[in-house]
């Protein structure tokens, strides 16, 4: 490709009908929402890379059973996409190609899996490792995620006092 790659990257997400929801981020770089998870999209005059930034962190005390559910998830995927720890910490889920022949409907495949599996499995990661009310360590602030007060009443009473078994 030439050093006008953002422009190629610009042209197939607009192929792909993704234009209208990316945020361009560098020049070669796009976000894109995908339900609960986000996708950075980066192109260079060789590859492609699709990844979404899952957690800033191994779970605490659960590092290893962590790792042998992302092995186990990585079997799902059939070759196309993977999880990986990055240098600095953060696991990621990651797919990534050689952009010579690449044409749109590969490259919406691509981007497709990676947002597809991210979407589902991190909701299902953070339920299975992070969720505890010490833990900070999701990809979201803690400030976003919903303290005790607003998970509502432990016991199901109406505001009258009235539980539900008494109806």
């Amino acid at each position: 490709m030439s050093q006008d790659s953002n422009v190629d990257l610009k042209e197939l997400l607009e192929q792909s009908g993704w234009m209208d929801q990316a945020v361009k981020v560098e020049e070669s770089v796009y976000h894109l929402r995908w339900g609960s998870a986000e996708l950075v999209i980066g192109i260079t005059d060789h590859a492609l890379a699709v990844f979404a930034p899952m957690f800033k962190e191994l779970p605490s005390g659960k590092e290893a059973a962590f790792c042998y559910r992302l092995l186990q998830l990585n079997d799902t995927m059939g070759g196309v996409a993977g999880f990986a720890l990055q240098p600095d910490g953060w696991i990621v889920l990651n797919a990534g190609r050689s952009v010579k022949g690449m044409d749109a409907d590969e490259f919406k495949a691509l981007v497709y899996t990676v947002g597809q599996f991210a979407d589902t499995y991190d909701d299902q990661l953070f339920d299975e490792f992070y969720r505890s009310p010490m833990s900070g360590q999701h990809r979201l602030p803690t400030d976003m995620l919903p303290g005790e007060d607003d998970l509502g009443p432990d016991d199901p009473e109406d505001e009258d006092g009235a539980t539900t078994e008494e109806r």
